[in-house]
């Protein structure tokens, strides 16, 4: 939460407090992993998303071998489309919230 009556020194020096908290909590030699936004095209992760949303509303299937093939710019075999852009879809859409804080940034810029 963010109390929005506080000044801007405030606010920043709370969050830097909280960051470094939560830092602190994160097990040595973790490696933070972000999600790779530039190869999202690559990977024809919105058009995966595209068709599935259209298949959950028409109640079709759509059977993986048909779907890796119906993204493009996908050219790299059922199998690593399977291991690749469904989870990173199922991913994305049960946790918006680093895609929001990226928008953010771009927005302020």
């Amino acid at each position: 939460m963010v109390n929005l009556d506080a000044s801007n020194a405030e606010i920043t020096r709370a969050f830097a407090a909280w960051l470094k908290e939560i830092r602190a909590c994160k097990k040595p030699g973790a490696k933070s992993s972000r999600p790779l936004y530039d190869r999202w095209a690559g990977y024809g992760l919105l058009p995966y998303l595209d068709l599935k949303i259209w298949a959950m509303e028409t109640d079709s299937h759509i059977p993986r071998h048909v779907m890796s093939s119906a993204v493009a710019g996908y050219n790299k075999g059922e199998s690593t489309f399977s291991k690749t852009v469904p989870p990173l879809a199922a991913n994305l859409m049960r946790d918006l919230s680093e895609l929001q804080a990226l928008a953010a940034v771009e927005a302020a810029v």
